[in-house]
C-alpha cells in the first residue's frame, strides 16, 4: 500500500528540480524565434550546417498560421492496441495482443461501429520479448486501421481519415538491433503504402509532444552558428517545439509544414517521408505527422486539420475517435485472468501441464 504521507514529503524533496520557472528561457526563446522568422536567409543557412540536431525544413513563412474551421460531413477511423504479455510465472510464455477499430460516421446519418480482435502468439511462432510484442502491436494497428478503411470505403461518400495515435517517425526502431529493425520497419513501411496506393488519408496524432525541432532552430541562431558553444543556447534546454508554437498559434490555428530530416527517416521512400505541423486544438497544442504525399497537398492537409479539430471539440479537448479506440482496445485484469485460465483449461484438455509460479500462485491467494 502506498504511504501518501511519506509520498507527499519524498515529492516535496524534489520541487526545486521538478517545479521550476522558465519565463526567463520563454522570453528569450521568443525574442529569437522573431530574429528567425524575419531572417530571410536562415532557412538557406541551416541547409549549408552539419548539425548534431535534427533541423526541419520549411517552404511558408516560419511564423504563418491557419486558422481551421471545423465541418461535420466526414468519416474517421482510429485503432488502438493493449497486450498481456508474456508471463513466465503462468508456466506459458504465449501473449495476447487485443486490438480495437473506431468506425465514426458524420453527415445526414451518423454511424458508429467499434469492435476489437485477439491475436495469440506461441513461444514457437515469434521472439516474445516485450520489444517485440510491442513492434507487432503497432503492426496490427497500422494493418487493422487499412483494413476498416477499404472495406467501409464505398459505404458513403464522405471524406474519410485514419487517424493514428502515435508517430509514423518509428522513432523507438532506433534502439532495436538491427534484424528488429529492419524487419519492422519494412513492415511499418508497406503498411504506409497501403495507404498511399489506394490514396487513403492517414495522419499521426501526438498529445503532448516532446518534439526539439523549432527549438534546435533557437539554438543555432543563440549560437551564431558556432554549435560548439553550448554554453550560448543551454538556457533553452527545457523547452520544446510546443512552447514556441504557442508564441503565436491561437485556439484551432495551426503551424506551417516542416519536414522531418531524422536519420530514421533517410530510409523511407520520398513519398512516405514524414512531415509534421503543430495544431492547437483549444486545450493544447498537439502534433500532427503526415506523409510527404499528403503534405503536399494542401487541400488534403486542410481536411485533415478540420477533422482533427472538430473531433478534439467532440471530445472535449482530445479526438474522440481515439478514447473510444482506447476503451475497445484496454485488457482489464479480469480479461487477463480469463486468458491464463483458458489456457490452463485448453492445456489440461490437450494433456499438457501448466506449472504456475509460486510467486503466482501466491498473489492469487494473498490474505491476512
Amino acid at each position: 500500500m502506498l504511504d501518501k504521507s511519506k509520498l507527499f514529503f519524498e515529492i516535496q524533496k524534489l520541487s526545486d528540480s521538478i517545479f521550476f520557472d522558465i519565463s526567463k528561457e520563454l522570453n528569450l526563446a521568443q525574442e529569437c524565434w522573431n530574429k528567425i522568422c524575419s531572417d530571410e536567409d536562415f532557412l538557406h543557412k541551416i541547409e549549408k550546417l552539419n548539425s548534431p540536431w535534427i533541423l526541419p525544413t520549411w517552404k511558408e513563412p516560419l511564423n504563418k498560421k491557419i486558422k481551421i474551421e471545423p465541418f461535420n460531413n466526414y468519416t474517421v477511423i482510429a485503432t488502438d492496441g493493449s497486450q498481456i504479455y508474456p508471463d513466465r510465472h503462468q508456466g506459458t510464455s504465449c501473449f495476447l495482443i487485443n486490438i480495437s477499430s473506431i468506425f465514426l460516421k458524420y453527415g445526414i446519418e451518423t454511424l458508429f461501429i467499434h469492435k476489437s480482435a485477439p491475436f495469440v502468439y506461441g513461444d514457437n511462432e515469434i521472439d516474445c520479448s516485450a520489444d517485440v510484442v510491442d513492434c507487432i502491436r503497432q503492426e496490427l494497428e497500422f494493418l487493422t486501421g487499412f483494413e476498416t478503411f477499404k472495406k467501409n470505403n464505398s459505404v458513403d461518400n464522405n471524406t474519410k481519415l485514419f487517424l493514428f495515435d502515435g508517430s509514423i517517425i518509428f522513432w523507438h526502431l532506433d534502439s532495436k538491433d538491427a534484424k528488429t529493425k529492419e524487419l519492422y520497419l519494412n513492415k511499418y513501411l508497406y503498411c504506409l503504402q497501403q495507404f498511399y496506393k489506394n490514396n487513403f488519408l492517414i495522419a499521426g496524432y501526438i498529445s503532448m509532444p516532446k518534439s526539439r525541432e523549432l527549438v534546435n532552430l533557437l539554438k543555432i541562431q543563440l549560437c551564431d552558428f558556432q554549435i560548439n558553444n553550448c554554453d550560448l543556447y543551454k538556457s533553452i534546454d527545457n523547452l520544446l517545439d510546443t512552447h514556441i508554437a504557442n508564441f503565436y498559434l491561437d485556439e484551432y490555428e495551426r503551424s506551417i509544414i516542416f519536414k522531418n530530416h531524422s536519420s530514421i527517416v533517410q530510409t523511407y521512400p520520398e513519398y512516405l517521408h514524414p512531415h509534421f505541423f503543430y495544431l492547437n486544438v483549444g486545450q493544447e497544442i498537439v502534433r500532427i505527422e503526415i506523409p510527404q504525399w499528403i503534405a503536399q497537398d494542401e487541400k488534403n492537409v486542410e481536411i485533415i486539420s478540420k477533422i482533427i479539430v472538430d473531433q478534439c471539440k467532440k471530445g472535449f479537448g482530445y479526438p474522440i475517435c481515439l478514447a473510444e479506440a482506447h476503451e475497445e482496445a484496454v485488457i482489464k485484469n479480469a480479461d487477463r485472468e480469463f486468458f491464463y485460465e483458458l489456457i490452463h483449461k485448453l492445456g489440461i484438455k490437450y494433456n499438457h501441464n501448466f506449472f504456475n509460479s509460486q510467486k503466482s500462485l501466491k498473489k492469487r491467494r494473498m490474505g491476512i
